[in-house]
């Protein structure tokens, strides 16, 4: 390369990096307020986390066997990859202030002439006109995105094309980048070693359909009905085959699917809901009568799915607060297991009023009104996270009724 050419070369990298620079800059300044739903997400997450940490030592413990543990592995999975492409909903906000704007514009402005008079101050200008040194090339740093785990879990498969529990995460991993084929493939390797698997067998079919604009062909139908044989109240097959039937125009036998589907909901969900509509529209085209069950009103189902109450600390440990401290409140089933619902806040903001419903739910499939008893829990975490850790301060409330309106946690002790 020669000395002009390698000027040029060196303003045009300059201009670009001014203008990446800028990229990244003015839109915070120019757009609206982030969205609100993304403080819950992140919350979700670290639940999640503190989820796969609880299963991993109850495995550990003996209280899971291998085929329990994997099995809860696999779900949890799902339901990270779930949430983590659920759309955070937008809120209203006002656009960005003209001062922001200004900031902005000003910074278009005086960026690129600042960084260019800190070159010739700070830089070395007489390098414009010499002769390029060797070097060795850069690598590039490696990015921990999505894409490299699936990549990982395609490399375990080659490795070990045995490993069922492998080739399900690998099918739940294609399907969340909408690779259907790949999905349904690999869906077909981990039914070969998990026959009896109802939930690998429909989501093969699931695979097959989305593949196929959506669409529940014959192909689909004989994982369906694979899945089904193997268990008859699994969810996602009788879906399927309920809006198979509703192509078919078998309006009755679709009238039997999502009932059996919305049997096994709570009726508090919108999911729910939805299937309860489809329910009724098919027994309207069928001819059938109307069913006229009985449903508490939205208030008493909203207040009987409940838990209300409040957070506070024993006097003897306010002294230890922080301003970074962060406060998680869980609900776990009487039983114990994962968290059923779980909300985050200010530790700062003690003593704290708190609601668990079912908005709260870590597992759509798992919510609070599903359950007649919990335990609650709080936990101030010192690290930000909720994982439990030594110097972490806790309170616990057990075998707490649904509906409760008065529940009271006191954060009373120090994890040692």
């Amino acid at each position: 390369m020669n000395v002009l050419s390698g000027s040029i070369l060196f303003w045009a990298l300059a201009a670009l990096a001014c203008t990446v620079a800028l990229a990244l800059v003015l839109p915070g300044l120019m757009r609206r307020r982030a969205q609100p739903g993304m403080a819950q997400r992140a919350a979700n997450v670290d639940v999640y986390r503190d989820q796969l940490r609880e299963l991993e030592a109850e495995h550990a413990q003996g209280r899971l066997d291998a085929d329990e543990f994997a099995a809860a592995r696999r779900e949890l999975a799902a339901r990270l990859a779930g949430d983590a492409l659920d759309p955070a909903v937008p809120a209203d906000a006002p656009p960005a202030a003209a001062s922001r704007r200004g900031l902005g514009y000003g910074l278009t402005l005086a960026f690129p002439l600042a960084a260019l008079g800190l070159y010739f101050v700070f830089g070395t200008p007489a390098a414009l006109t010499a002769r390029p040194a060797a070097h060795p090339a850069g690598m590039a740093g490696a990015g921990h995105d999505f894409g490299a785990l699936v990549e990982r879990v395609e490399r375990k498969v080659e490795a070990n094309p045995d490993d069922a529990e492998a080739w399900v995460m690998l099918a739940k991993s294609y399907g969340v980048m909408q690779r259907w084929g790949e999905a349904a493939r690999a869906y077909e390797k981990a039914a070969v070693l998990l026959p009896g698997d109802a939930a690998v067998l429909s989501g093969h079919a699931e695979a097959l359909a989305l593949g196929n604009a959506g669409r529940v062909d014959d192909a689909a139908m004989v994982w369906v009905r694979r899945a089904l044989a193997a268990d008859p109240n699994d969810m996602k097959g009788l879906e399927l085959a309920g809006f198979r039937a509703l192509d078919d125009r078998d309006y009755a036998r679709a009238h039997d699917y999502f009932s059996r589907l919305h049997a096994q909901l709570p009726p508090e969900l919108p999911y729910a809901q939805d299937i309860l509509g489809v329910r009724e529209e098919a027994a309207r085209l069928a001819g059938l009568a109307p069913e006229t069950a009985v449903m508490p009103a939205p208030a008493d189902r909203e207040a009987a799915a409940q838990i209300a109450g409040k957070v506070d600390i024993a006097p003897g440990l306010r002294a230890q607060l922080r301003a970074e401290d962060v406060l998680f409140v869980f609900a776990r089933a009487a039983a114990g297991g994962p968290p059923v619902a779980a909300i985050r806040a200010r530790a700062g903001d003690l003593p704290l009023a708190f609601t668990l419903d079912d908005s709260a739910a870590m597992n759509p499939g798992n919510v609070l009104s599903a359950h007649e008893r919990v335990n609650l829990v709080a936990r101030i975490s010192k690290s930000g996270g909720p994982i439990a850790a030594s110097g972490d301060l806790e309170g616990e409330l057990p075998d707490v009724k649904i509906g409760t309106r008065n529940a009271v946690i006191l954060i009373e002790r120090v994890r040692p």
